[in-house]
């Protein structure tokens, strides 16, 4: 299993444990209507990858820098609740994660970037709100690919 596969796995775990019982998915665009009222989705965000290679006693390891943005969704008619419970969920999730910005030894270290919310349209006549946190993940892995 890649180095990048269990950064992602950790960062969805932590997630999950601390939205629940709010589900998390993984890729995607947000939906027209959430079943439940709330969604979390983590997806990557395509071609910003650096890889720096460096030697290491011989041995070549890459240092890696991973983006992903966690989409914090929420169909409310209200705004101003929306705004309100969004930033209450982005505010746990960031607290669990820099509690622990290694991911428990699998990464150097994460960033995490403030918010944007915005009102997306919606089926019917409840729009949904969402919040959107760019995260950088740095790690070490022994292959370009992670």
């Amino acid at each position: 299993m890649s180095v990048r596969f269990q950064v992602v796995r950790a960062i969805r775990d932590l997630v999950e444990t601390t939205v629940s019982p709010v589900p998390v998915t993984r890729e995607g665009e947000p939906p027209s209507r959430i079943d439940g009222g709330e969604l979390v989705i983590l997806r990557d965000v395509p071609g910003d990858d650096t890889d720096v290679m460096e030697e290491t006693m011989s041995v070549r390891a890459w240092s890696l820098s991973h983006r992903l943005e966690l989409v914090f969704l929420r169909q409310d008619p209200d705004d101003r609740a929306c705004e309100q419970a969004l930033d209450g969920r982005v505010d746990a999730v960031s607290d669990a994660l820099m509690a622990d910005p290694t991911l428990g030894g699998i990464a150097e270290g994460l960033r995490l970037r403030p918010p944007a919310y915005e009102r997306l349209r919606a089926e019917g006549d409840v729009p949904i709100g969402a919040m959107t946190v760019p995260v950088t993940v740095e790690y070490q892995a022994n292959r370009p690919t992670g």
